[in-house]
C-alpha cells in the first residue's frame, strides 16, 4: 500500500508504504494507527489496524488490532466522543434502489476494544445515504462523504447510469450526526450559544442607543 502523505503548506509530498497481507479497498487513520479494510459483497470484510510508525518498513505488517466489518462496507471513521470511541462505516452497492441487494448508508456502532480482536456489535443508528456513497473521513465538526455515482462510468454511460448522482462532497454536521446519545453536547454547539446570546446583547445595546437618540 503506498501513501501520499502531505509534508508541509507548500504541498510537497512523500510515499510512504506498508506491505499489508490483505487487499485494501478503505482506510483511516485514528490513535496513530493506519486502519485498513477490505470490501465484500457477499461475506464480512476484514478490518485491520497497523502501527504507523511502522510505515516505510520493508517487513510484512502485523495488526496490533483486528476485526470484521459488514458485507458491502466501502469506508470507515473514528469518532471520540465523551472518552468512548464510535466508528462510523458507510456502506454501499448498486446504482437502482429498487434492485435486490441495494444499499447505501452511514451506520454507527461502539467498538468493544477489550482485545486484540475489536467486536463491532449491532449498528446503533442508520442514516440512508444517497446511491453509491464510499470514502467518509470526520474532521473537526463535520463528516466529510465522497460518493463514486458521478464517475464517468455511471454518470455518461447509458445502460449503466445511476439514478441520482451526486458529484460533490457532502460535509454532514456531527453534532447532528451524533444527536442520538443523550450526553452528547458537543463544544461547537456551546460555541453557537455562546454567540447567539453575545449577538442578541449587541443588538439589545443597538436598539436602546437608537431609542434614546429618537
Amino acid at each position: 500500500i503506498n501513501l501520499a502523505c502531505s509534508l508541509d503548506k507548500f504541498g510537497l509530498f512523500s510515499i510512504l508504504s506498508i506491505i499489508a497481507s490483505i487487499v485494501p479497498s478503505f482506510l483511516t487513520f485514528f490513535d496513530n494507527m493506519l486502519w485498513i479494510g477490505t470490501f465484500d459483497e457477499d461475506n464480512k470484510g476484514v478490518f485491520n489496524a497497523y502501527d504507523a510508525s511502522k510505515l516505510g518498513s520493508a517487513e510484512v505488517a502485523v495488526p496490533v488490532y483486528y476485526s470484521h466489518v459488514p458485507t458491502k462496507t466501502q469506508g470507515a471513521a473514528f469518532k471520540e466522543i465523551n472518552e468512548k470511541t464510535y466508528l462510523v462505516l458507510s456502506r454501499s452497492l448498486g446504482r437502482n434502489s429498487e434492485k435486490n441487494g441495494y444499499v447505501s448508508q452511514l451506520e454507527f456502532y461502539e467498538p468493544d476494544f477489550s482485545s486484540a480482536y475489536i467486536k463491532i456489535q449491532k449498528s446503533q443508528k442508520e442514516i440512508i445515504a444517497p446511491p453509491m456513497i464510499e470514502g467518509i473521513a470526520i474532521y473537526d465538526d463535520y463528516m466529510y462523504c465522497c460518493f463514486e455515482s458521478a464517475s464517468t462510468l455511471y454518470s455518461t454511460i447509458e445502460g449503466n447510469l445511476c439514478e441520482t448522482p451526486t458529484d460533490r462532497i457532502c460535509a454532514l454536521d456531527v453534532s447532528m450526526l451524533f444527536s442520538y446519545l443523550k450526553d452528547y453536547e458537543p463544544v461547537e454547539r456551546e460555541r453557537v450559544k455562546k454567540r447567539i446570546i453575545q449577538i442578541g446583547e449587541v443588538l439589545e445595546l443597538i436598539f436602546f442607543i437608537i431609542f434614546m437618540l429618537m
